[in-house]
């Protein structure tokens, strides 16, 4: 089950869920004061060999802005 990382504005914390792939599009409510999240962008790390490699920057991130296409 994937890892889905959220932003709650009403109490301005970053929070992660796991869930079902069915449910992805689905809200994310924040275990702290149970605001409706809004899904972020989140970062993966990638196997190599016997190694993880985590990313080599932080995952940009827009909180609170829709980003027109």
């Amino acid at each position: 089950m994937p890892i889905y990382e959220y932003y709650c504005p009403k109490c301005d914390k970053e929070f992660e869920l796991m869930r079902p792939i069915s449910q992805c599009d689905s809200p994310g409510f924040c275990p702290t004061c149970g605001g409706k999240g809004e899904k972020l962008v989140s970062c993966c790390a990638s196997k190599v060999d016997f190694y993880i490699r985590p990313p080599s920057k932080a995952p940009f991130r827009v909180r609170g802005k829709t980003i027109n296409k």
